[in-house]
């Protein structure tokens, strides 16, 4: 779901500026994170930079949202703008995911449409939970739990009750989170000194007055008495912690216990220490790192280590953008492909030959010229499908059939064919490639079809 509305957010920013003649058009979203059931509202402005008047309508064609203004009727004064206020409606209950809705500005010299992101959002995914605590608690010191909640969607969530309790305690804390906001909660735990060593579990609910947006439970682990202090400090940034275990031996015997700290694969790859593991063990596709430790009476061990996601995360972003422009400057809106067909009636050979060209681009192609070539071994055809050559000569050794094509609109595909007769060998022969020529954001492209190899 969340690929699918990165996408549509991706078309929807690329085509924000819709120029036509004399016409701009943006679109800004107003409410586009809904729930099921809710109405969907942009912002449409539109601009006339002519000097004449201009009349256009609104409309939509949609299965799953219907536009308020459909088909409305404005007017835009020579050199004047105005902006529209457009709200869709949906089609009963829509299942939680993210859409991307239609509309069109038209009148009869122009059209413009656009997709337009909405998340259609349920309470159970509205807001995310994360929950810190020390690896292991010492019971009769206690421990401080935080609570990070962070808002998903761009809405405004008030007086949320974050419910925790185990079986020995309950506290409720009430929070406004701001539109994909974040808010900390810290819950000091006191525990019974002789708890028992274990992990104990700690439940977190989340109310949005009756609506039940969070419910699940996190393992709060107990040790056994020692007689060494830790002290665990983080710091976190963006995509970066840096994480200090200090170790303080306040008993009067030599503790000799190793020190180890789990880690995922990236967490391993992009981790520094000062001090480097005396042991790495892979154990359930989780990586256990270990320090050796010899700490007398009153002395300390001390492990700083950093974890940085900045650098390959641009890396990444550097490829993405790469891929994305080397796409769009290499593709082509036009193909073309080439179908023979062998018919033996008798003695003779008849080659019915297809040619489809298929506009797959975003606007229709305007004079095009389909070009193929026949080998001069073989006569050239006479038989034509319902459009014919515009002209038949040659091309070398080779038979060329010509056909203007004056547009081809986006989404069409267009078929020529023609048969011809021949005598195969047994070497077979092989039929050269069709071409097309046009012109495509200023460039003049030239796109081939297969050739086709008979009787081999």
């Amino acid at each position: 779901m969340k690929r699918l509305f990165i996408v549509l957010t991706l078309i929807f920013l690329f085509s924000t500026l819709v120029f036509a003649d004399s016409v701009e058009v943006k679109v800004s979203p107003k409410k586009i994170d809904v729930f099921s059931g809710e109405n969907v509202e942009y912002l449409v402005h539109v601009e006339n930079k002519g000097n004449e008047d201009i009349a256009l309508t609104i409309k939509s064609i949609d299965l799953n949202w219907i536009l308020k203004q459909d088909f409305e009727k404005f007017v835009i004064e020579k050199r004047s703008s105005r902006d529209i206020d457009v709200i869709y409606e949906p089609l009963g209950k829509l299942s939680p995911r993210s859409y991307g809705i239609n509309l069109i500005i038209w009148n009869d010299d122009m059209r413009i449409e656009k997709i337009l992101p909405v998340n259609v959002i349920n309470y159970e995914g509205l807001i995310g939970v994360d929950f810190k605590s020390l690896p292991s608690v010492d019971p009769r010191k206690g421990t401080l739990i935080k609570l990070g909640l962070t808002n998903k969607y761009n809405l405004d969530l008030k007086e949320l009750k974050v419910n925790i309790f185990t079986e020995s305690f309950e506290k409720i804390e009430t929070v406004d989170l701001s539109p994909k906001g974040f808010e900390e909660l810290e819950f000091p735990l006191e525990l019974h000194p002789q708890q028992l060593e274990g992990d104990y579990p700690i439940r977190v609910k989340v109310l949005w007055g009756n609506e039940l947006l969070y419910d699940n439970f996190f393992d709060l682990n107990i040790a056994g008495f020692t007689n060494i202090k830790e002290v665990v400090n983080f710091k976190d940034s963006f995509l970066a912690s840096s994480v200090s275990v200090e170790r303080t031996n306040e008993g009067n015997a030599v503790e000799m216990k190793d020190l180890v700290v789990e880690f995922t694969l990236l967490e391993k790859m992009f981790s520094s220490f000062e001090t480097e593991p005396s042991k790495i063990e892979k154990v359930e596709g989780k990586y256990k790192l270990s320090w050796e430790q010899k700490i007398s009476p009153g002395e300390s061990f001390v492990l700083n280590y950093d974890t940085n996601y900045r650098r390959p995360l641009l890396i990444f972003l550097l490829v993405v953008v790469l891929v994305v422009v080397g796409y769009f400057l290499l593709r082509r809106s036009l193909k073309i492909r080439k179908k023979v067909v062998v018919v033996k009636k008798g003695d003779a050979t008849i080659l019915r030959v297809t040619l489809l060209l298929y506009n797959g681009g975003k606007f229709s192609i305007k004079l095009l010229t389909l070009v193929d070539r026949v080998p001069s071994a073989i006569k050239a055809p006479t038989l034509f499908g319902s459009v014919g050559p515009k002209k038949v000569g040659k091309i070398g050794d080779n038979v060329s059939l010509v056909w203007n094509i004056p547009v081809i609109a986006k989404g069409e595909e267009l078929v020529y064919s023609y048969t011809i007769p021949v005598k195969l060998h047994k070497d077979g022969m092989i039929l050269p490639s069709a071409y097309v020529r046009y012109s495509e954001r200023g460039k003049r492209i030239m796109n081939a079809s297969n050739t086709v190899s008979i009787g081999r």
